[in-house]
């Protein structure tokens, strides 16, 4: 296991639109907005102990593509080795909660296996293209992602202007260590982070299956 974290950065800001013929949602961009939307999705760990964090990473790429997020807007990184796996009742399929429909086809992995590291992530993060260049033919380096690191890279990507706006979502055991408390007065406003629990507390897999019914329609299952 690389780094055991799950990672949502939507680099530049996003707005929701609803669309009025089918209650569909729709990403449109902001007139206020110059720049590009990017999403970054990345699960950090591997094995079939830690199947939840792929299927998470696989459910949050069909909701963007879903919601009209464009596939060449978003880079995935994850081990890819549940699919496949011996132990998978469901050959070559991923769901997310007891029943539900594969979230795995049409998913896009740019990095998987060896290539899912810190310094990867970090690189595809900051835009260092030279750092990931033939990513997957050398050696894993065994490091951990620390708090001071990734925040180094965010300090980084803020003084080169690389965002507009960002949002950061974490889940993984004692995720509130990341980045809680950690940011910089100055960027403070420009970042949205979300995690799932504190520095403290591990987490645990509940399955909750919420219904959103439009005049008794089910429209949505989360």
């Amino acid at each position: 296991m690389k780094f055991a974290a799950i990672l949502c950065c939507l680099a530049y800001a996003f707005a929701v639109d609803s669309a009025k013929d089918d209650n569909t949602l729709r990403f449109r961009p902001r007139s206020d907005i110059v720049g590009e939307h990017w999403a970054l999705l990345v699960a950090g760990s591997s094995g079939w102990y830690n199947y939840r964090h792929q299927a998470d990473i696989c459910h949050a790429y069909q909701v963007l593509r879903r919601h009209g997020f464009p596939s060449n807007r978003i880079i995935t990184m994850m081990f890819d080795d549940i699919a496949d796996n011996t132990a998978n009742p469901t050959p070559g399929e991923i769901i997310n909660h007891p029943n539900g429909r594969d979230v795995y086809a049409g998913v896009k992995i740019d990095y998987s296996h060896e290539e899912v590291t810190p310094e990867n992530f970090l690189a595809v993060l900051s835009g260092d293209a030279s750092t990931v260049k033939g990513a997957g033919s050398g050696r894993v380096i065994n490091r951990q992602l620390n708090a001071r690191v990734l925040m180094e890279t965010i300090k980084d990507m803020h003084q080169r202007r690389r965002y507009k706006q960002m949002v950061i979502y974490i889940e993984a055991c004692e995720s509130g260590s990341m980045l809680y408390h950690l940011l910089p007065k100055n960027i403070n406003g420009k970042i949205y982070v979300i995690w799932v629990c504190p520095s403290f507390i591990s987490t645990l897999s509940v399955c909750v299956c919420l219904c959103v019914c439009v005049r008794g329609v089910i429209v949505e299952t989360l």
